[in-house]
């Protein structure tokens, strides 16, 4: 059955009118559901509409209908003892063969003495393919996805026999996947020291909380990464760490890629064909949009420019970009054809560079090939700058 079938107009009538058109809203929302795929326009036929908050609403109401229907209509020896449901996940009591049922990321099996113990329960098609201890990710994240597997340990299993079974299991599984012995028996010791303190969870004194200057996150590299965390460490300022590249972001596109001139939140670069110079510019717009600007206005200045005196007297006068104020004073063209994009920044607003763009202010704009940024030595200071945001440095 549909789950949209159970929003029709008509099964509402006794409804306020304000209700009414709240279910037609609801009906519209679960019906007209479209995609992309490779340039291709498709529309969603069957099921609750991929991609919006209302979806698992309907579908809890649509179990809830399904259940109800399935208990009060289910043959009287073939009804459960027991049924207790979390969103798609039942759980329930009825005669079964082998004694056990699969429930989440558990097996409970019932007893002999009529008790019941439960298991990690592991789906056939796992192949115990974890995050391999060579790859390029820190060292905490790999800790953190040992000490996941045997938290569960402790928190599923309920006897000891299984619990020790289940650990020679997963010592097995990470052995394979080029862990050495002391990940585990380190792993082992923080969460037997948390099992003495009372608590599972790590928490931090209210002091260092309260001397916290913030979470930075930054990609991983290794060696770098590292180093940066220590400088903020001394500083107060956490670090966590995200993937820069993975398997999945590499191969894996669950939406069509944007073309360059529909980027929109940008930094550019757009070359000169007659030096080596290069404008850097960014926009919050679609960067097609930018692009046909600067076009438009270079054009606007250089366009009947002929003489010499006509073009010494535009030397000097400010334009709306600077790539326009280079290429009258030089009577150079850009290499429009050949514009790239240098970086990606989601946070770009869009009432920051595009005024500042459009306002003629070009402090955060280079023309010129940017000079080859030097490094900071040991015993230099650290840039004023910073001081503001990172106070005293520990020594």
């Amino acid at each position: 059955m549909d789950p949209r079938r159970l929003f029709t107009f008509e099964r509402f009538l006794p409804f306020s009118p304000n209700g009414i058109i709240s279910l037609q809203l609801l009906e519209f929302v679960l019906t007209t559901t479209y995609f992309k795929i490779d340039g291709q326009l498709y529309q969603q036929k069957f099921g609750t509409a991929m991609g919006i908050p209302v979806s698992p609403i309907v579908a809890n109401l649509y179990m809830e209908h399904l259940e109800q229907t399935a208990i009060a209509t289910a043959p009287v020896q073939r009804k459960p003892r027991f049924w207790n449901r979390y969103v798609d996940d039942v759980l329930s009591v009825m005669e079964m063969e082998d004694n056990s049922i699969p429930f989440l990321d558990m097996r409970v099996i019932g007893k002999q003495d009529g008790t019941l113990k439960t298991v990690v329960y592991i789906k056939n098609t796992h192949t115990n393919q974890y995050l391999h201890f060579d790859s390029h990710h820190p060292v905490v994240h790999k800790l953190g996805m040992v000490r996941t597997l045997l938290d569960r340990v402790n928190t599923v299993v309920t006897e000891d026999w299984d619990k020790e079974e289940e650990r020679e299991t997963i010592k097995d599984a990470l052995s394979k996947c080029g862990y050495p012995n002391w990940t585990i028996q380190e792993t082992n010791k923080r969460i037997q020291l948390k099992v003495a303190q009372g608590t599972n969870k790590t928490r931090k004194p209210e002091e260092s909380q309260e001397k916290s200057r913030g979470l930075v996150v930054v990609p991983y590299i290794k060696g770098m990464a590292e180093r940066l965390a220590r400088t903020l460490k001394a500083c107060n300022i956490s670090t966590a760490f995200r993937p820069h590249k993975t398997i999945r972001n590499i191969l894996v596109y669950p939406k069509d890629k944007i073309g360059r001139d529909d980027t929109t939140g940008c930094v550019y670069r757009i070359e000169c064909a007659n030096c080596n110079s290069a404008y850097i510019g960014e926009t919050a717009r679609k960067f097609g949009t930018r692009h046909k600007e600067h076009q438009a206005d270079v054009a606007a200045h250089c366009k009947g420019v002929s003489t010499q005196a006509t073009r010494a007297s535009m030397i000097g006068d400010h334009h709306k970009s600077a790539i326009t104020d280079h290429m009258v004073d030089n009577n150079h063209i850009p290499n429009w054809q050949d514009a790239k994009l240098v970086a990606k920044e989601d946070n770009l607003g869009a009432s920051g560079s595009d005024q500042m763009e459009q306002s003629g202010v070009h402090e955060q704009r280079r023309w010129g090939i940017p000079p080859r940024p030097r490094l900071r030595q040991p015993s230099e200071t650290l840039d004023p700058h910073w001081g503001p945001k990172l106070g005293p440095q520990k020594k």
